[in-house]
């Protein structure tokens, strides 16, 4: 939990003394709506203050949290002095825990101390970036700087297609089909390339592209086969969001034309749910 309360002073080192507004909860942050003189705004707080906390209310120069569970304290100790040491393995074990706001955190704090962070830790980070609410663009810086400290073609080949998957989620698609082509040059095998651009289609309307490639991805990675179903109802879902639920008639057209029956069935329950869930909460608005 974040201990802060609405109407708390607080001491930022840019803005000098503020109060706070409101807090709400969204995805991995909270949101905290400030007053500073006659400037007001809005922080955007880590949930991953479990492990780090601000000395000086809300900063960027964190602290190691007395109360940081033991089994990464010793660790998250080292980080917090500056050594590299176990950097990478703490950072393993809290993406695995899905603990991506504090993988962002422990990284920005190796940077603060002047450490520079090489190819693994920079795809780490922008991994988890993708992961948080609205930090996709920042994902996207990271995975360039990943990519220019990639020494051979495998390695460009994994940041390109992690920076194109942030390029699609703030809607940059031609950067985005850029990227996937040309870590398909780099490393044909890959079957990730292929899944980022068949989201790439699947955001144009252009379905068939979409399925090549998901089949072409398959081919070399059977297990990400079902992913097809998850990014249609991404699509689904973003046309209910965009107020284009006529476009939803041309992907269940193309899914019934082109689908194995059996997957069509799963996909059209699916869809049938993502609609009722929103009619749902539209006569509850």
């Amino acid at each position: 939990m974040l201990n802060i309360a609405v109407g708390a002073k607080l001491t930022h080192k840019t803005l000098g003394n503020c109060r706070v507004l409101s807090i709400s909860p969204g995805g991995n942050y909270f949101y905290i709506s400030f007053n500073s003189g006659a400037r007001g705004g809005e922080f955007a707080v880590s949930t991953a203050h479990q492990y780090f906390s601000p000395p000086d209310g809300l900063s960027d120069e964190f602290g190691l949290r007395k109360d940081a569970p033991p089994e990464v304290r010793p660790l998250l100790e080292a980080v917090n002095k500056g050594e590299t040491n176990g950097a990478t393995e703490l950072i393993t074990a809290l993406d695995k825990l899905r603990e991506f706001a504090a993988v962002d955190l422990i990284c920005r704090r190796l940077k603060l101390l002047g450490l520079e962070l090489d190819y693994f830790l920079l795809l780490k980070q922008a991994k988890a970036l993708r992961r948080l609410t609205s930090r996709s663009k920042d994902a996207v810086t990271v995975a360039s700087d990943a990519l220019a400290r990639a020494d051979n073609k495998k390695r460009k080949a994994i940041a390109r297609t992690v920076r194109a998957a942030a390029y699609v989620d703030i809607g940059s698609l031609t950067e985005a089909e850029g990227d996937c082509r040309i870590a398909l040059e780099e490393s044909p095998d890959s079957p990730h390339p292929y899944r980022v651009l068949a989201k790439v289609h699947i955001q144009r309307g252009e379905y068939e592209k979409a399925d090549f490639c998901f089949e072409e991805g398959a081919t070399r990675d059977p297990s990400g086969r079902d992913e097809i179903l998850v990014v249609y109802k991404d699509r689904v879902e973003r046309l209910i969001r965009d107020g284009k639920k006529g476009e939803i008639d041309q992907v269940r057209e193309h899914i019934s034309k082109r689908w194995p029956p059996e997957l069509a069935a799963k996909a059209f329950r699916e869809i049938e749910a993502i609609l009722s869930r929103g009619a749902f909460e539209s006569q509850n608005d």
